[in-house]
């Protein structure tokens, strides 16, 4: 990392690195050098070392960035944390990923506080802003406070012990079938990101990136940042996503490109029509997957929308060419050059053109993908089963070669761009003395996109409210996760094996909507439950 912002730093000199939108601050490339090798100092100091775990928790702010390449420079492994995170979930990720150190902001000091005597491990708390809680709260643990290093900034190069192939990010994906797991990405495969990106999101040198998606995901961290770094460019950094104020923050910043997942690009078509619709400079953006209005979208904004497949747990692998037919932008694209995609059936033998199967990938180049999950390595196995990554996607060729997305093997949910574990969310509701099982499952909201139904059993005996439920569940999960859905029944549906079938909870439920209670429209359709 270290030697990747000399270079930059010598080659792009005074060209702004980072503007932050909030406050107007700046930092060019030679900032950023300066910035970095003061941090990774300071850090280094409070006594962050060599190849040690530290959670970054903040909304999207330039500390944060500065903190993830300093941390990169010391030869410590970042874990970026969900802001969302609270409660068993938030223990769950610091535990698991082995944190002997917590860098965060004082807004969200409260949730950590609250775990911080289930870390073990636990050695060093850096907050931005005032220490004075954290100080008092931790007293009594073995655990120092320490303010945020801030006009650290030094010439004195940082012998940076990291090597290539040592773990930069410790990426929280969407647990499927289980626990969230915990991507392992090297300082190679973070570099292989960007130069992707370069290539295929057809970067220029005077491009300037508008980023507001969450800096704890791939997207914005690994195609956005980390492009930009790479190539030169400049990066326009917002909190976070704002559809009213999204036109206005790209014209300040005179942004040439975007990237939207999910509902985002619902959102930005359902603002009114404006006049000033067009008055901006984006060339680009990507609309993953596009959807049914991209033509107008197009139309509307004057952008060319970019589409392609990508998943975090190992690359970006297609992209739609400029001179693609035009019916093919609702395609994924085809396979980039440096990689391999096939679709297979459930024995991994490939399948026709126009059949579905199983989304295979395989990079060939040394160190251009993730290590696997880390201390998962029977997740790490199956997933690199016969030498070929299993995405647990399934989606077919057509004639032609151009890979369509059908929909997800693995049982996620995909809520305002969130992949959402199911068995995370049964686990914490699960939790309450009153339940005996629960199922979680999606269904499609107005937006395209999934919202999170929960079909309860309880035990006999026990009384349930549906505010209830949802009362433990924004305490102990991520805002996102909340069931926005919940019904209390006698039985669920069961295989032979006394799997729940899940397919039939969401047919029923899409049949006869009623028979949920739904939070956005309460009070209850479905009464509190007795049993």
């Amino acid at each position: 990392m270290s030697a990747i912002i000399a270079r930059r730093a010598r080659l792009s000199g005074t060209h702004t690195f980072l503007r932050n939108l909030p406050d107007g601050r700046t930092y060019s490339y030679e900032d950023l050098e300066r910035e970095t090798n003061g941090l990774a100092h300071a850090f280094r100091e409070i006594g962050i070392g060599y190849k040690d775990h530290v959670a970054v928790m903040f909304e999207n702010c330039p500390e944060q960035v500065l903190s993830h390449f300093a941390l990169g420079t010391l030869g410590a492994a970042t874990v970026p944390i969900n802001t969302a995170a609270k409660g068993q979930l938030l223990s769950y990720y610091l535990q698991h990923a082995d944190c002997t150190s917590v860098i965060i902001s004082e807004s969200l000091i409260e949730e950590l506080l609250r775990v911080a005597p289930t870390l073990p491990l636990l050695k060093h708390v850096i907050v931005l802003g005032d220490t004075t809680v954290a100080r008092d709260r931790l007293r009594a643990l073995p655990v120092s406070v320490h303010a945020f290093p801030t006009r650290c900034a030094s010439d004195s190069p940082f012998e940076s012990p990291a090597r290539f192939s040592d773990l930069a990010y410790l990426l929280y994906t969407s647990g499927t079938t289980g626990p969230s797991k915990a991507i392992m990405i090297t300082h190679a495969c973070a570099h292989f990101w960007g130069e992707q990106a370069i290539r295929y999101r057809h970067v220029r040198p005077d491009d300037v990136d508008y980023v507001y998606l969450p800096l704890f995901h791939a997207n914005a961290l690994l195609l956005g940042v980390t492009t930009a770094l790479i190539a030169g460019t400049t990066v326009a950094l917002q909190r976070r996503f704002s559809a009213s104020r999204f036109w206005d923050d790209v014209r300040m910043a005179g942004a040439t490109r975007f990237s939207s997942i999910g509902a985002v690009g619902s959102f930005l078509y359902g603002q009114p029509p404006s006049p000033s619709d067009r008055d901006h400079k984006v060339r680009f953006c990507t609309l993953a997957p596009p959807p049914p209005f991209v033509r107008d979208f197009e139309k509307r904004f004057g952008i060319k929308v970019l589409t392609g497949y990508a998943l975090s747990d190992y690359c970006a692998a297609t992209w739609c060419p400029p001179d693609a037919p035009p019916d093919k932008i609702f395609s994924a694209g085809v396979p980039r050059d440096s990689v391999r995609v096939r679709v297979v059936d459930d024995d991994d033998f490939d399948v026709p053109a126009g059949t579905p199967g199983e989304i295979l990938l395989r990079i060939e180049q040394p160190w251009a993908t993730p290590l696997g999950y880390y201390k998962m390595p029977e997740a790490t196995i199956a997933s690199y089963l016969n030498g070929w990554f299993h995405t647990g996607d399934r989606g077919y060729f057509d004639q032609e070669g151009y890979l369509h997305f059908t929909d997800r093997k693995k049982d996620a949910i995909r809520r305002r761009g969130e992949n959402i574990s199911a068995y995370e969310v049964e686990t914490i509701i699960l939790g309450l003395p009153a339940v005996r099982q629960v199922a979680v499952y999606p269904l499609r909201s107005e937006f395209t996109e999934d919202e999170v139904a929960a079909s309860v059993i309880l035990h006999e005996g026990q009384t349930l409210t549906p505010e209830a439920l949802i009362a433990h569940c924004a305490r102990n999960m991520s805002g996102f996760m909340v069931p926005r859905f919940v019904e209390f029944v006698d039985e669920l549906p069961l295989t032979l094996t006394n799997k729940v079938e899940k397919y039939k909870l969401k047919q029923r439920a899409e049949e006869d909507p009623t028979r949920l209670w739904d939070r956005d429209k309460a009070p209850s359709s479905n009464p509190p439950r007795r049993r």
